[in-house]
């Protein structure tokens, strides 16, 4: 087989509505192998090769007038910009979609985007061609650029997608094929600062009295509760405070006073505190501290001698414990573990260590313990899932066995774990659920299955389970947002009754409710947030 100029992504569970095409003029290219289909889910045609010719694989039969291969990332963003009036002499003979960035020759090769710009992310672990997708929209949130795409074949099923708003990092750069200052189709430039979506981040909890609790924050800077119970079934929502900045990472416990604590990080580098109860007169804010740099993640937990702990990290690669009881707050540095860190998870063993699992942009996860005989935290075991992590949850089984469950941008989830004995730490990938994975969540139930909640770019929100008598990983309950919304945050709880309860938000601000245990799952919205 010829090279065919690839760009591609990942394994998907499900492809988009057959109607979704995006115009492109190929999207029903036949698979030149049998039995011949023009539909699929997953990597089902063999090398990317749809084409005119049956069991030709020659570029006569799998590249169309462009020079790229049919269903492929790049034929799809080639198609868009010649439609649009753009020279064929600048888009064609790009390479694969990794590639496009290469040549400057007659375009301008930035990291500030603009509509109808190609994107273009570089070969990565998995994918050694690298993927390119069109520029739909660009707004600025708190001076930093977001963008959608529309692409084909991001999940390796030759199907067209649109993601969500996304950081515009998530790409290496933009080749802009008409000036800069001068998006295509009238779209805006994406100069100055836009309405942003809320795009809620998610925490909960179930408190003694059965009441379940949303915590979120979003990108206006404001921090919210939503609640309900058996005997008040409508949710309640009500803003606790605004703290001045996008939230960009929440975390909450609830402490043995009955008082709720919420945990924010913020984009201007604050982590504080905002706590309520039932003689507290209103929501105060609480402790708060600086870390100077944009605050990634979040972790917290309350300890039994009822001393809080904050645990943040920042793309520094530096994790910081702050902790308080009856004194004021107190901020070190655990360990600086080298690598941008974008996501963490903690618990606190029976014997007081503390534990700090993170996952970084590299694909490195890991963990940061210590405790009160350490002399300092430690760094742990290792591993390396391959492509950028996207978010981190862990537990710690009744057996000892340390979990990192992780997401990633090449659609994986991924389990990291190792026990009292073991020499080193084991990766397996549980499951590939498609675009960007932008949340996860996990359960251990009390019959020793393991669950890992997911949500994506794309607005599905899902499950996958496994025990030792599964017999494998399974996909469980899944939900997809009927408008695609996505930038999805989830957070879950198992309630006493055994049903699993997952908690998400999607970009547009709506919060939901998804609940299942002997019956099939209900999914019901708890209101929205601005």
């Amino acid at each position: 087989m010829v090279s065919s100029l690839l760009g591609i992504g990942v394994t998907l569970s499900a492809a988009p509505a057959a109607a979704e095409d995006g115009g492109y003029p190929s999207a029903t290219m036949q698979c030149i192998h049998a039995p011949y289909k023009t539909t699929g889910t997953g990597y089902w045609c063999s090398g990317y090769s749809w084409g005119t010719i049956k069991d030709n694989d020659s570029g006569a039969s799998i590249y169309s007038a462009r020079g790229y291969a049919y269903r492929n990332c790049t034929d799809y963003v080639a198609w868009k910009l010649e439609s649009q009036g753009i020279s064929s002499s600048l888009v064609r003979g790009r390479g694969n979609g990794g590639q496009w960035d290469d040549s400057s020759t007659g375009v301008t090769v930035t990291t500030t985007p603009e509509v109808g710009d190609a994107a273009v992310m570089e070969p990565w672990a998995t994918n050694a061609y690298g993927h390119v997708a069109y520029v739909e929209a660009v707004q600025v949130v708190s001076g930093k650029y977001q963008v959608k795409v529309s692409q084909y074949n991001w999940g390796q099923d030759g199907n067209y997608s649109m993601t969500g708003w996304q950081n515009a990092s998530t790409y290496g750069n933009f080749v802009d094929f008409n000036g800069v200052n001068t998006p295509l189709g009238g779209g805006s430039t994406g100069s100055g600062n836009v309405t942003a979506d809320p795009d809620p981040l998610v925490t909960s909890l179930v408190t003694s009295d059965g009441v379940r609790h949303v915590y979120s924050g979003t990108s206006s800077g404001r921090l919210y509760e939503t609640w309900w119970s058996a005997s008040s079934p409508s949710p309640t929502t009500w803003e606790l405070m605004n703290v001045g900045s996008p939230v960009t990472a929440i975390s909450a416990q609830a402490t043995a006073d009955g008082n709720e604590h919420v945990y924010y990080g913020t984009q201007g580098g604050q982590v504080g505190e905002v706590w309520w109860g039932p003689n507290s007169n209103g929501v105060h804010l609480g402790q708060t501290y600086s870390t100077g740099a944009v605050v990634t993640t979040i972790s917290s937990q309350v300890t039994s001698d009822g001393i809080q702990h904050v645990y943040s990290a920042n793309a520094a690669g530096s994790v910081y414990e702050t902790w308080w009881g009856s004194n004021p707050a107190t901020t070190w540095q655990v360990a600086n573990v080298g690598v941008n860190v974008v996501s963490i998870s903690s618990i606190v063993t029976s014997d007081g260590t503390q534990h700090i699992f993170y996952g970084a942009t590299n694909g490195q996860v890991g963990e940061v313990w210590w405790n009160a005989t350490s002399n300092g935290g430690h760094l742990g075991f290792t591993s390396n899932v391959g492509t950028n992590v996207t978010s981190v949850t862990s537990q710690i089984t009744s057996d000892g066995v340390r979990h990192i469950y992780s997401a990633a941008a090449d659609g994986g989830l991924y389990e990291t774990w190792w026990g009292y004995t073991s020499t080193g730490a084991t990766t397996w990938q549980l499951a590939n659920v498609g675009h960007h994975p932008t949340s996860v969540s996990s359960q251990v139930t009390s019959d020793g299955t393991q669950h890992v909640y997911y949500g994506t770019s794309f607005g599905q929100v899902g499950e996958v389970w496994w025990n030792a008598n599964s017999n494998g990983v399974h996909l469980g309950q899944t939900y997809s947002d009927p408008a695609g919304v996505g930038d999805t945050s989830v957070s879950s709880q198992v309630t006493s009754d055994g049903s699993q309860n997952v908690f998400f938000g999607n970009d547009a601000g709506s919060l939901f409710g998804m609940s299942w245990g002997a019956n099939p799952a209900t999914t019901a919205s708890l209101g929205s947030v601005g």
